[in-house]
C-alpha cells in the first residue's frame, strides 16, 4: 500500500507527500524568525521535546509524535533520536543545516495554535499577586514565559467562561510531562487519583507545587541550561467543577469522591479539563557538569533499555547457578585454594 506524508504549511493549507520521495523544501525563512524574534522561548519547546523523548515514559509523554517519523504504522524512534542527537546549539543552526533537523525543528516549535513569549522577571510579582501567595521566601525563578493561544482557542474558552470570574494558582509536574501538557492541557484522568477526590490538583502556594517539579534532564546544548523544572501558573474559570475554600460554598469545597474530607486550604482540584488553561510558565534552570551529564544519560539509557538489562541479569544468574553446580568449576576453585568442602 502506497504510504503518504502530510506537512501542514502557514495558513493551514496542505501538502502531500509519497514516502520514500524527496521532502518538500522547509520553510527555513520562518523558523529563522522564529529563533531570531523568540530565541529562548523556541530553545524551550524544543528543550521540552527533547525531555520528553529521552523520557522511560517517551510512548505516553511525547504526544504529539512527529508524524515523519512514523513508519507502517511504528514510531522510528531509532531515527529519530539519531536525527535529535545531531541538533546543534540553536544559535548556531545555519541555512545548510540539514534539511532534515531543520524540518523537525520546524514541526516541533510550531505555533499555529500556541506560542511561547519570554516576559520581563517582574511579571513573577504579578503572578504571586494572582494566586495571592503570600510566600515571601518563595524561590524566584530564572525565566517567566507567557503561553499565548490561537483566536480560536481563546473563542473556545471564553465560550465556556461565559464571563465569570478566573482563580490562579500553580501546578507542578516533572519536566517531561509538560511537552504533552502544552499540547493538549492539564488532563484530569491522566492523574492519579488523590486522597480528595479525582481531578487535577493545584496550590496557591507556589512552595507546594515546587515539590512536585523536580530538575529534569533537558537538551544538553540548551541555552537555558541542560537540567529544567517548569511550574505552571494555571487559570481557572470559577465553575463547581472547582473544588475549593475560597468560596463560601459547601458543595465547592469538597469533591463528591474524596476519602480525605474537604479540600485542604490553599489548595484547587480541578474535575473539568475545559476550565483550566496554563498561563505562565516559571522556569528553574541549572547547568551540570560533563559528569553530571553523562550519569544522567546512562540512567536514562538504562530506563530506555530495561528488558534487555532483565535478559542480560538473568543469563547472568543462569551463568553463575551453572557454574557453582560444575564439579569441574569446583575442582578448580579447590585447586587454587578459592574453594575450600566442609
Amino acid at each position: 500500500m502506497q504510504q503518504y506524508g502530510v506537512d501542514l504549511l502557514e495558513g493551514c493549507k496542505l501538502r502531500v507527500w509519497k514516502m520514500g520521495d524527496q521532502r518538500p523544501p522547509v520553510d527555513t525563512e520562518t523558523l529563522r524568525k522564529r529563533l531570531s524574534d523568540h530565541f529562548l522561548a523556541t530553545d524551550l519547546r524544543w528543550s521540552l521535546f527533547v525531555a520528553a523523548l529521552y523520557s522511560y515514559r517517551f510512548d505516553t509523554v511525547l504526544k504529539p509524535f512527529p508524524p515523519q517519523y512514523i513508519k507502517s504504522g511504528e514510531k522510528d524512534m531509532k531515527n529519530l533520536e539519531k536525527i535529535v542527537d545531531k541538533v546543534p546549539k540553536l544559535n548556531q543552526l545555519g541555512e545548510d543545516s540539514d534539511s532534515e533537523i531543520q524540518e523537525l525543528l520546524a514541526w516541533v516549535t510550531d505555533n499555529r495554535s500556541w506560542w511561547l513569549t519570554m516576559t520581563d522577571l517582574s511579571k513573577f510579582d504579578d503572578i504571586q499577586a494572582l494566586t495571592k501567595d503570600s510566600g515571601v521566601s518563595a524561590v524566584r525563578p530564572n525565566f517567566v514565559f507567557e503561553v499565548n493561544y490561537s483566536e480560536a482557542n481563546n473563542a473556545k474558552f471564553q465560550d465556556v467562561r461565559k464571563g465569570r470570574e478566573l482563580l490562579y494558582a500553580y501546578h507542578g509536574s516533572r519536566l517531561e510531562n509538560f511537552y504533552s501538557i502544552l499540547h493538549h492541557g492539564l488532563a484530569s484522568h491522566m492523574n492519579k487519583v488523590g486522597v480528595f477526590g479525582d481531578g487535577t490538583y493545584l496550590s496557591g502556594e507556589l512552595s507546594v507545587s515546587l515539590h512536585y517539579s523536580p530538575m529534569g534532564r533537558s537538551w544538553e546544548r540548551s541555552s537555558l541550561g541542560d537540567k529544567l523544572s517548569c511550574v505552571a501558573v494555571c487559570e481557572m474559570i470559577d465553575d463547581p467543577s472547582v473544588k475549593c475554600q475560597v468560596k463560601n460554598n459547601n458543595n465547592r469545597s469538597r469533591a463528591g469522591d474524596s476519602m480525605a474530607g474537604e479540600v485542604p486550604e490553599k489548595y484547587y482540584i480541578v474535575q473539568n479539563n475545559d476550565v483550566i488553561r496554563i498561563k505562565y510558565l516559571l522556569v528553574y534552570c541549572q547547568k551540570s557538569s560533563t559528569h553530571r551529564r553523562s550519569t544522567s544519560a546512562f540512567r536514562s539509557w538504562c530506563f530506555r533499555h530495561k528488558f534487555l538489562l532483565m535478559m542480560i541479569v538473568y543469563a547472568f544468574i543462569l551463568i553463575i547457578v551453572g557454574l557453582a553446580n560444575s564439579k569441574t568449576f569446583r575442582y578448580q576453585l579447590k585447586k587454587f585454594g578459592i574453594f575450600k568442602q566442609r
